[in-house]
């Protein structure tokens, strides 16, 4: 039993994939059922001028789901605020403020070295230099370090510049496709509808012969 349940689900999805297509019979189907139960010149015409409207809809339902696709506002939100944007009578006074503020940082770092006497010893002079070339030493492993830590902090930014940039292009590429073949199905629907409606607005009498 819970096999058959299963099975019945599974095949209630695989149905609802193609709702857009049982849409499309649907309406067609209960189109031309009335027009068998209303054979008259009429209800044809009027039948095929509902399947035009419902045709020019699809046209609509398809720039509305591109649209916001891409982000852009509806034709209702678009005109609405085409019409907020109609200039007032004797013009409009525009006034603005603004500030601007300049800040400047610096950083710099200070060295230690020991001065060499010439005229001291040469113990002195000895320890002297080894001290300096001690202070050498840190100096190159604090730029050493200075110049991996920058590296590594570029290296990651552009990893996640990188990363950031292929997934916009993917979106961008998905929407594109998206846009390109997404409302395949609604053209198709509205290809489908308007078609017979033309056919029934425009033969109604050839129609009626054919059923009768």
């Amino acid at each position: 039993m819970k096999k058959i349940l299963l099975w019945i689900k599974a095949i209630w999805i695989w149905i609802k994939k193609a709702n857009h297509l049982w849409r499309a019979v649907s309406v067609t189907a209960l189109a031309i059922a009335y027009t068998f139960l209303n054979s008259d010149e009429a209800s044809i015409r009027i039948t095929g001028l509902v399947l035009q409207i419902l045709g020019i809809a699809t046209v609509a339902w398809g720039i509305k789901e591109t649209r916001e696709l891409f982000g852009q506002p509806s034709l209702l939100q678009a005109g609405i605020r085409w019409l907020k944007s109609f200039p007032p009578y004797g013009g409009r006074v525009i006034t603005g403020s603004g500030h601007a503020s300049i800040s400047m940082s610096g950083g710099g770092r200070g060295y230690s070295w020991t001065h060499i006497d010439p005229n001291s010893s040469i113990d002195n002079r000895l320890a002297a230099i080894e001290k300096n070339l001690s202070l050498i030493h840190e100096r190159i492993s604090l730029t050493e370090n200075n110049f991996e830590q920058k590296t590594r902090i570029i290296t990651e930014t552009i990893k996640t510049e990188k990363a950031i940039r292929e997934q916009e292009l993917e979106e961008a590429h998905t929407k594109i496709e998206a846009a390109s073949t997404g409302g395949l199905h609604i053209s198709a629907t509205g290809a489908l509808w308007l078609l017979i409606g033309v056919i029934m607005s425009t033969a109604p009498n050839e129609l009626i012969r054919l059923l009768s």
